[in-house]
């Protein structure tokens, strides 16, 4: 675990960051693998910061990490933290359209299942897909909306931009 202070000037929070920890966003995650460079460990249904404290969230595949009935509690925690005006970018993988691109059948089990690493954050628990994660970010941020995976700005902490990808960003209203 990387050790900083939640002192910068523009809080960005790396939600679920992984291994990919960015060095210039805050990474919180759950998993205790030593391969993950969080700063801080977390649950993101639960997350131990004060309400408005964070100007942006990436959740980079995450909410299929968590079972499909926890990501509405999930959302309003990071809502909870963002600032008013704050942003939001989510991406996941979109079964959908890998499937519409042809897929290779190993990429659509990934996506269904998560990668079979044996850790248990690496599972995937329901198979991610723009028409269902769409309402679930709406329910909670109104403004969401889709945007191509290759057209995130690249300020924000995305690994991949491949397009079998949905990409979602939205503001604290």
């Amino acid at each position: 675990m990387r050790h900083r202070s939640l002192t910068l000037t523009m809080l960005r929070l790396s939600l679920g960051c992984g291994i990919f920890a960015d060095p210039d966003w805050f990474g919180v995650d759950v998993a205790t693998d030593p391969a993950v460079r969080a700063d801080w460990r977390a649950d993101i249904r639960a997350l131990p910061f004060r309400d408005g404290v964070a100007d942006r969230a990436y959740l980079g595949h995450v909410c299929e990490h968590l079972p499909l009935a926890d990501v509405p509690r999930a959302l309003l925690e990071v809502r909870r933290v963002l600032r008013p005006g704050g942003a939001l970018c989510v991406v996941g993988p979109d079964r959908d359209r890998a499937v519409a691109i042809g897929a290779e059948p190993s990429l659509l089990a990934a996506i269904d299942h998560g990668t079979p690493t044996g850790r248990p954050d690496d599972v995937h628990h329901w198979a991610c897909t723009e028409a269902i994660l769409l309402p679930l970010v709406r329910a909670v941020f109104p403004d969401a909306r889709p945007v191509p995976v290759e057209e995130i700005d690249r300020s924000w902490p995305v690994v991949s931009r491949a397009r079998w990808q949905v990409a979602i960003v939205a503001s604290r209203t």
